[in-house]
């Protein structure tokens, strides 16, 4: 494994016997800054974070070690091709966030309102950075070997949470990132 800058995050707690880890789950911050998503998502105040952070740049930082559950995932679902169905992700996942302003960085720097996520313009979109697809799919490949995961694994926000959640985004190229894992 990697070693990766770390910022550890107190919103996490220790996983317990039998939360293994079954998805890898993708964000976007929907903030304009690094900087600013990385203060949210270590402030007790907020209660969410993740356990990988990636930059526009493709720098790593690990906020939550992958023993502990980190709290990105909220009231959130999940069901596996033979119909086992899971709730309560956050203790049965990793999580990684992408830097990214999405539709929303220019009006919201803080991130959207949570009543305007579910009514977003895509053509304002943020692009994901050439990098950040880069150190993406050299850190999943790592993660799947470690953990035992197929590519099925690795699962949008939006899929787990759809009511809540646009995230990472129509503007998140799923094709490019599989074929770069598949290289």
């Amino acid at each position: 494994m990697t070693a990766f800058a770390q910022r550890p995050s107190p919103n996490r707690r220790p996983r317990e016997v039998g939360e293994t880890i079954r998805l890898i789950v993708l964000h976007a911050t929907y903030m304009a800054d690094d900087e600013a998503a990385l203060q949210r998502l270590t402030d007790p105040a907020t209660q969410v974070s993740c356990h990988y952070y990636l930059d526009r740049y493709g720098h790593t930082v690990q906020l939550v070690q992958e023993a502990d559950v980190a709290w990105h995932a909220g009231q959130s679902r999940w069901t596996f091709p033979n119909g086992e169905t899971l709730e309560g992700l956050n203790a049965y996942s990793l999580s990684i966030e992408l830097g990214n302003a999405g539709p929303f960085g220019k009006t919201y720097p803080d991130g959207p309102p949570a009543h305007l996520e579910q009514a977003p313009n895509w053509a304002e979109a943020e692009p994901f950075t050439e990098a950040q697809y880069t150190t993406l799919a050299t850190l999943l490949r790592d993660l799947m070997v470690r953990h035992q995961l197929k590519i099925e694994a690795i699962v949008a926000h939006s899929a787990i949470a759809p009511a809540r959640k646009t995230d990472p985004g129509p503007h998140f190229d799923w094709v490019k990132l599989h074929t770069l894992l598949l290289a």
